[in-house]
């Protein structure tokens, strides 16, 4: 999983070999990352946020990390093959948890609430 903090759709596509497009708000990809002494790419999701992008009247919340932070778990379950199960919710909850977290703690130098 890679967190990354930008304004630029070309930067990060320059340096993580994505095809992603402006305007850069909040977004989560699976995309490859080389990994040094390996042949292949490695699976990785992206978690791509501008905190001061303004999307409509608001700019980023918590709602919006929680957001991306679904998706990114999504695209984790459909990796490893794991079915989400509505009757025991609780991986996705701590995983989801867990994400949210680490994203508000990396983003919070750059965050404008």
């Amino acid at each position: 999983m890679c967190i990354i903090i930008s304004d630029s759709s070309k930067e990060i596509n320059k340096r993580h070999d994505l095809e992603f497009e402006d305007p850069v708000f909040c977004h989560t990809v699976k995309g490859g990352i080389k990994i040094p002494d390996e042949e292949e790419l490695c699976s990785c999701i992206y978690l791509i946020f501008n905190p001061k992008y303004k999307f409509g009247s608001r700019y980023m919340t918590h709602g919006s990390i929680a957001h991306e932070c679904l998706h990114a778990t999504s695209f984790l379950f459909m990796t490893i093959g794991a079915e989400p199960d509505i009757d025991n919710d609780e991986p996705q909850a701590y995983l989801i948890n867990y994400l949210v977290d680490q994203v508000e703690d990396f983003i919070k130098p750059y965050w404008k609430q």
